[in-house]
């Protein structure tokens, strides 16, 4: 299998068989959380999916214990603090939105493999992917908490 591309958070390596592996793993955080760099990452490696000849279809997992615990809400708190505009907000709000179209419509399959919680944003990447499949762990939840806190998910946006 050749070396795996780094797409800082994710990680992209295609196997012998034509499937791509992509790894989910924020750095120096306890559980994998949306920030500005994955959601990036997200579009930049369905694109390079899409362009690689050798690639038959994806599967997206976890590096970590967890699938993912959605947005950072600190940094979503800062937010607040900056004065954008509506439109700003909105421009800024796309950027997740548009990298899961582009995974959705790269012309491949791709799957996941949630093998711990999915929150949010976790959820929203999962539910962006043609197949997905959830290890049988009671302790597992799925959800979008964020409707609680008055936020919409980021995908609707």
């Amino acid at each position: 299998m050749p070396e795996p591309i780094s797409f800082e958070p994710l990680s992209y390596q295609l196997a012998d068989s034509g499937v791509a592996f992509i790894s989910i793993d924020v750095k120096d955080r306890p559980v994998n959380v949306l920030t500005p760099e994955l959601h990036q990452a997200i579009g930049a490696v369905a694109e390079h999916l899409a362009a690689d000849e050798h690639a038959v279809g994806a599967v997206i997992h976890s590096g970590k214990s967890s699938f993912m615990a959605g947005g950072d809400l600190k940094r979503i708190v800062r937010y607040y603090d900056m004065q954008r505009s509506p439109a700003e907000a909105y421009e800024q709000s796309r950027t997740y939105t548009n990298s899961l179209r582009k995974l959705e419509t790269c012309g491949k399959p791709v799957a996941v493999a949630v093998n711990g919680t999915a929150l949010g944003g976790g959820l929203e990447l999962a539910l962006a992917c043609h197949y997905r499949v959830v290890a049988d762990n009671p302790k597992i939840l799925l959800g979008l908490p964020e409707v609680t806190l008055g936020l919409l998910p980021a995908g609707a946006a």
